[in-house]
This record gives C-alpha cells, sequence and structure tokens, in this order.
C-alpha cells in the first residue's frame, strides 16, 4: 500500500496555471521561459505527493499554502481518500484571502 497521496488540481488552479503561462510569455516574449515557471510550479506540487503537511495550514482558511519561487498554491488535504487538492495558484504579492470572499 502506497504512503503517497495523489494530486488533483481543481478547474479554478488549472485555469491559474494558464494565465501564468500566458501573462509570462507575454511580458517575456518566450515559451522557454514561460515552461520553466510552470514546470517549476508543478515540480514543487508534486512534492505534496509525499509529504501533504510539509506547509503549515492558514490561520485564517482550512487550506495549507505551497510556497514555489514567486507564486503559491493552496491545497486541501483529503486524508479518507488520500489526496491534495490544489484549489487555486497564484503570484505570492496577490491577497490569496480575497479568492473567498
Amino acid at each position: 500500500m502506497s504512503n503517497k497521496y495523489t494530486i488533483i488540481f481543481l478547474p479554478e488552479a488549472e485555469n491559474d496555471l494558464a494565465e501564468i503561462y500566458n501573462f509570462i510569455l507575454k511580458s517575456s516574449s518566450s515559451t522557454k521561459i514561460a515552461k520553466k515557471v510552470i514546470d517549476k510550479i508543478n515540480e514543487g506540487i508534486l512534492y505534496l505527493e509525499g509529504n501533504p503537511r510539509i506547509y503549515p495550514q492558514s490561520v485564517n482558511l482550512d487550506v495549507r499554502k505551497c510556497v514555489v519561487d514567486n507564486y503559491i498554491a493552496l491545497y486541501e488535504i483529503d486524508d479518507a481518500n488520500k489526496k491534495v487538492i490544489i484549489t487555486y495558484i497564484f503570484h505570492g504579492s496577490r491577497n490569496y484571502e480575497t479568492h473567498f470572499n
């Protein structure tokens, strides 16, 4: 029996990744740079498969924050089904609590 969790991206998180990619592509004019950033975010998120509790739970919200460079992925842990659910991904300069208001 595996101790790994399955990573699930909600549609909102998938849209966030696409928006991040498009923003970087537009600002850098480089698909290579945009892909590198997305790959790094995904690598950080995949680390949660074996260590979903590595990041602390938010004080105000029932989510955890996975920090990868300048980006934050909000996620929840479903222990019963061994899943990590990625809810939102965004640049760290944004106020993530606005997603929930």
